[in-house]
């Protein structure tokens, strides 16, 4: 029988290291890697400000008070409340899934053996499921038609387009090797959290097209941010549940 010592050592033994974790954090730097190309790119800022409600937000203060650190129109003055909160007003979730898909074509690529390894593993990963399935909430949360809506608030077509074919190939190629991974679609494993996005799609969808339509007029003006305005970007975060 076990002494009162051996039962105590078995409850604390430590839990065997999860044999994802040395997968995960190179690919989270070439992730990373393929993020930063994206927003490093010249007239990212001026897609992402005519894009995305970031100036409405500024208007309110809403997420993060001020929204900028020092003031100055920059990514890198920006805080990360406010960044967040305007990419989910906007359906594209961008920072949440952005990168991932890039950095696994990358591995099935170039190193088949690494890619079929996570492959392997992920399943049975309690971190790789947790990170993965993160990852995927962001995606399913985004709506590529609402994105393409927002996106024509962009006024340079070139620039619209240059940005919008790279992120509607990212989405693709994330969401393809998520499939892959996690096994099945998410409707297949996740059915009550596809019911919840079906279930508010719709009404969600209204609200992104009016606050569409009150952002262009309200940048045309000039004037004082419109207390509808406010109200729609209120009623989407509480739609979503999620600012950022």
């Amino acid at each position: 029988a076990c002494t009162t010592h051996d039962a105590a050592l078995q409850r604390h033994r430590p839990e065997p290291a999860d044999p994802s974790l040395d997968l995960l954090k190179p690919l989270a730097d070439t992730s990373r890697e393929a993020y930063r190309r994206l927003i490093e790119r010249v007239d990212f800022l001026t897609f992402y400000r005519q894009a995305t409600p970031i100036d409405a937000l500024e208007e309110t203060q809403m997420g993060s008070r001020p929204s900028r650190r020092t003031g100055t129109p920059s990514l890198s003055d920006l805080r990360a409340i406010p960044w967040v909160f305007s990419w989910t007003q906007a359906r594209f979730y961008l920072p949440g899934w952005f990168g991932v898909g890039s950095a696994l074509e990358e591995w099935q690529r170039e190193d088949k053996a690494r890619y079929e390894k996570l492959m392997a593993i992920a399943p049975s990963s309690t971190f790789a499921r947790y990170v993965f399935t993160n990852v995927e909430s962001s995606l399913a949360s985004a709506d590529l038609e609402l994105m393409r809506a927002y996106a024509q608030l962009v006024e340079d077509a070139d620039i619209r387009d240059a940005f919008m074919s790279v992120i509607e190939s990212e989405y693709e190629r994330t969401e393809s090797h998520l499939t892959r991974i996690l096994r099945a679609p998410l409707a297949d494993r996740r059915p009550r959290f596809h019911r919840t996005l079906a279930l508010r799609n719709q009404p969600l969808t209204t609200l992104h097209h009016l606050q569409i339509s009150h952002l262009r007029e309200w940048r045309a003006s000039g004037g004082a941010l419109p207390r509808p305005l406010l109200l729609l970007v209120n009623a989407i975060s509480s739609g979503l549940r999620n600012t950022g």
